[in-house]
């Protein structure tokens, strides 16, 4: 009877205190990226990480959105499992994929008449931008440690959607934002004719992050080998050009 209640006793212990679905979190505002309306989560990476890991791996998922910080949190602290977004930025409390599913590719914008275009459409690295004054986000992490922080010229937009408002009635030169954000917010706001797309200024590579205590590790190498061969057979494309 004893050994039972100590064999009771370590199962209990050993297991994920979220036991179920696999719990993927995401930033609950970034159409379309991932958003969340009406209390469900849209978006590329959903539609990834339902292709990839509920239909053709096979494993029971679950998402949902919050403030970026706040799913970090979670999946760093066992609350969830599983982000998709840059994996070796978080290596000290994660392990992930070696496949990336997904490029935030960071591209500049400009409006299109702006008297300085001509010099914006040379400019290739960030410290070109030096003279310019440039759109950001406030609260976005990339902003502020590559601008910001650097004592760039900036006005700060409280949603992505007031950086394009703000760049036609001329109250910054540019914006810097990943291209599917940006070719979804211009198409939105119908301003195709009014916004031109320039050069590229970073790419940032996203992997399927798990938490170093969830139980969903072991499932890394499947997901790459199912990663491939999505790219292979353009499942993957598929879901990009969905948003476009």
């Amino acid at each position: 009877m004893k050994r039972c209640v100590i064999i009771f006793v370590v199962l209990i212990v050993t297991l994920p205190v979220h036991a179920g679905d696999m719990k993927f979190v995401y930033s609950f505002d970034i159409p379309p990226i991932s958003w969340k309306e009406n209390n469900r989560m849209y978006g590329i990476l959903i539609d990834i990480a339902d292709e990839a890991v509920r239909k053709r791996m096979e494993i029971a998922i679950s998402h949902e959105g919050y403030p970026w910080k706040r799913a970090q949190y979670l999946v760093k602290n066992g609350k969830a499992d599983a982000l998709i977004t840059n994996g070796p930025l978080r290596k000290e409390w994660a392990e992930h994929s070696s496949e990336t599913p997904f490029v935030y590719e960071q591209k500049l914008y400009a409006k299109n008449g702006n008297p300085r275009l001509d010099q914006l459409k040379k400019v290739k690295t960030l410290e070109e931008l030096r003279p310019f004054t440039l759109m950001v986000h406030r609260g976005s992490g990339w902003d502020k440690k590559n601008l910001i922080d650097n004592n760039f010229k900036v006005y700060e937009a409280d949603d992505q959607e007031t950086r394009f408002r703000m760049l036609v009635r001329d109250r910054a030169d540019a914006t810097i934002i990943d291209i599917h954000v940006a070719r979804y917010i211009i198409k939105r706001l119908g301003l195709q004719n009014q916004i031109v797309e320039l050069n590229t200024m970073e790419n940032v590579p996203f992997h399927l992050v798990v938490g170093k205590g969830s139980p969903y590790k072991r499932i890394i190498p499947d997901f790459d080998e199912t990663i491939r061969k999505m790219k292979k057979d353009g499942s993957l494309q598929k879901i990009f050009d969905k948003y476009r």
